[in-house]
């Protein structure tokens, strides 16, 4: 009875629920509808409104991977996945927005145009390479009769698929191209800049004349100029987010892993060849290769040195891996020598080193006295070694102290520029070394990813339950704080290529936290700590830039005023600038035209542009420029020719609108992807 009770208690609730779902059903649009519940979760995001569906994404993905692997006969490298999903992402973008602009413009490809291309006189590289013969020629006989086959007429139909979105994309590359042929008055800017070639000389009062701690800005001043030059303080949207890190890093599991696979394969091999055995395990590659002990692994060069010719030696752990060598001759090399040093510096150096020296001598051992004495910070964290090197590898001093000596033997203390070197002589070869070899990295296995994914599944959990402040503290985590970063970027400071972490924190708001999400550095899990609206950045923010900028504004102003009294004294005689000031620099720039280059000064287009308006033998200024203000008198300019110009015109317009054309279209492209409305939720997904 209680239940039944409590039963007819919920009922006029239940019915109200279920009245307001059908009405929801009744009145609401399918496409609102699918808003309210959600139906928008199963795409990885939208472009100008066009849903890109888990499905249809992945099954794009997977096509790509086939085409990788037809390609480069090798899959994706697993770590850089999320790399390879950017690229598609990229793909899918500029894929739809050039199919709408082919539709906006109007662009169609008729079938005729696509049976000129496929049985006209030139057909596409693509189709004729499998119909080129020994001596290089096209069988067009051989390609017509396969092309006009009936069972080929389904791989007609998908290679003009292929061929009608290529031909539109050509046509609206046309279409923006022609927007761009140069106007007459470019043509003539670019004529003057290739042939109206000047002589100045010039007096330059440099910046550097007014250096920062002869001129002040109060705080008023500085508020001033903030807001006389809002734009100088434009930023874009930003973000920031404070994060915890997850490392992906191999562990002692990992190593062990690869060692015994690798001891397998010795234990299995016998001692003619390591491939026969290498090639029953998977992924295993063997190289033949020769070597000297220089450039061998120290920790493999030691069991190198007393290998049996034939043996098979390994598995050696060293910093690049297990390593498995099978050494199958040995020749005469160049003379190696394996030394280590302590280094003594300072203005007691001589009597230090001889100190140190007699530790040795009376027990210390080399490795201990160069990790407690060796100024040299390098070798010192090695115990003073040096490993294996040749003639001038080495500093000339410590190289020919360790040449001469006997292996074994500690040197006296050696004069050097640096300070006093001591010496110990470690073995001395000659030998170059022919092998077979393995060489595996230890990588984080599949299990280890598994692991330090769900360590930040977990931390997610308890951060969404307790706050992310507090489980931090209570965990003892380490919080990271990225800089600013745009939307645009593509690229975190510290975490690198994220455009997944990028979309998440421009998709939420402030404190929202994210999902464990992969990065460079790891696995990541953020919260959107900061946003930054786009506009004139806060005063406060952006102070101490603005303090910068203003008191390069006030040496500016100096340099102006002081060019001002020069150009007041000389007249038209720019040499005697010097008279009037002793800092001014005085300079003559031969043979330069208005495209900025000039000599003796570098870049500068303010003057180029000046100097070509300026009468001849003038002084005009003060003309601002990259390192101050100038005084400048043109003394010999080129007339501008007509003539000339006329000749000049075709050829200046075709290479201008070639130079352009490379660029133009990317351009055009990044600005449809700028003004686009892009969603991407993929970090939901992936």
């Amino acid at each position: 009875m209680p239940v039944m009770s409590r039963m007819r208690a919920i009922a006029p609730v239940f019915i109200i629920v279920i009245a307001v779902l059908f009405i929801l059903f009744m009145v609401i649009s399918d496409s609102k509808l699918a808003e309210v519940f959600g139906r928008s979760k199963n795409n990885v995001g939208t472009i100008n409104g066009k849903d890109i569906t888990y499905p249809e994404f992945s099954q794009k993905f997977e096509d790509y991977r086939k085409q990788y692997r037809d390609a480069y006969k090798q899959d994706f490298d697993e770590d850089n996945l999320d790399q390879y999903r950017d690229q598609l992402w990229e793909d899918f973008i500029m894929s739809t927005l050039s199919k709408e602009q082919i539709e906006k413009c109007g662009i169609t490809v008729s079938e005729k145009e696509l049976n000129d291309i496929i049985f006209g006189p030139n057909p596409p590289d693509f189709l004729k390479k499998g119909f080129i013969d020994s001596t290089g020629n096209f069988r067009r006989d051989l390609y017509d009769a396969e092309v006009k086959k009936p069972q080929n007429k389904e791989i007609i139909v998908r290679v003009k698929e292929a061929l009608k979105e290529q031909v539109a994309d050509e046509k609206l590359q046309a279409v923006v191209n022609a927007a761009i042929l140069p106007s007459a008055g470019e043509i003539k800017r670019k004529y003057v800049e290739q042939t109206g070639k000047m002589n100045a000389e010039f007096a330059l009062v440099d910046l550097s004349q007014f250096p920062e701690n002869t001129v002040t800005a109060t705080n008023e001043e500085v508020k001033k100029y903030y807001d006389e030059h809002p734009d100088k303080f434009m930023v874009d949207a930003q973000r920031k987010l404070k994060y915890i890190a997850f490392p992906i890093v191999a562990t002692k599991a990992d190593s062990e892993s690869v060692r015994q696979t690798l001891q397998t394969l010795v234990e299995l091999s016998d001692t003619t060849s390591l491939d026969s055995v290498a090639k029953s395990f998977t992924g295993i590659q063997i190289a033949k290769d020769s070597a000297d002990l220089s450039t061998i692994p120290a920790e493999a060069a030691s069991k190198i040195i007393s290998a049996e010719k034939g043996k098979i030696i390994g598995p050696i752990a060293t910093s690049a891996g297990y390593m498995v060598y099978r050494v199958t001759n040995v020749k005469s090399g160049d003379p190696l020598v394996s030394a280590s040093q302590i280094l003594i510096t300072g203005p007691d150096a001589e009597k230090e080193a001889t100190k140190v020296y007699g530790e040795i001598k009376a027990g210390l051992s080399f490795e201990d006295a160069a990790r407690k004495y060796s100024k040299d910070a390098g070798s010192a964290a090695k115990g003073g070694s040096l490993g294996w090197f040749k003639k001038g590898s080495q500093t000339p001093d410590v190289e020919t102290a360790a040449m001469s000596g006997k292996p074994g033997e500690v040197l006296k203390p050696i004069k050097s520029a640096n300070g006093y070197y001591i010496v110990k002589v470690n073995g001395k070869n000659s030998s170059k070394y022919f092998f077979e070899k393995v060489s595996e990295i230890v990588k984080p296995s599949a299990s280890t990813k598994d692991l330090v994914y769900q360590k930040a599944v977990d931390f997610q959990f308890l951060a969404n339950k307790n706050g992310f402040e507090s489980e931090c503290t209570a965990q003892k985590l380490n919080v990271l704080e990225s800089q600013e970063f745009s939307k645009d970027a593509g690229y975190i400071p510290n975490l690198g290529m994220c455009r997944s972490l990028i979309s998440f924190s421009f998709d939420n708001s402030v404190n929202s936290l994210s999902k464990p999400i992969k990065t460079q550095i790891g696995y990541v899990v953020a919260k959107v700590s900061e946003e930054i609206k786009p506009g004139v950045r806060k005063f406060e923010a952006v102070e101490k830039n603005v303090k910068v900028l203003c008191l390069k504004d006030k040496r500016y102003a100096k340099a102006k005023a002081e060019a001002e009294r020069i150009k007041n004294s000389i007249g038209d005689d720019i040499a005697k600038a010097t008279q009037v000031s002793k800092d001014v620099r005085l300079g003559s720039a031969p043979g330069f035209t208005t495209n900025g280059s000039v000599p003796a000064i570098g870049q500068d287009y303010n003057f180029a542009a000046e100097a070509y308006k300026a009468p001849l033998n003038k002084v005009i200024g003060p003309v601002k420029g990259m390192n101050g203000y100038y005084l400048i008198k043109v003394t010999q300019r080129e007339n501008f020719n007509e003539s000339d110009y006329l000749v000049q015109y075709n050829p200046i317009r075709d290479n201008s609108f070639s130079t352009r054309k490379q660029n133009f279209y990317q351009q055009w492209q990044a600005k449809l992807k700028t003004d686009a409305s892009i969603v991407d939720r993929r970090y939901m997904f992936f």
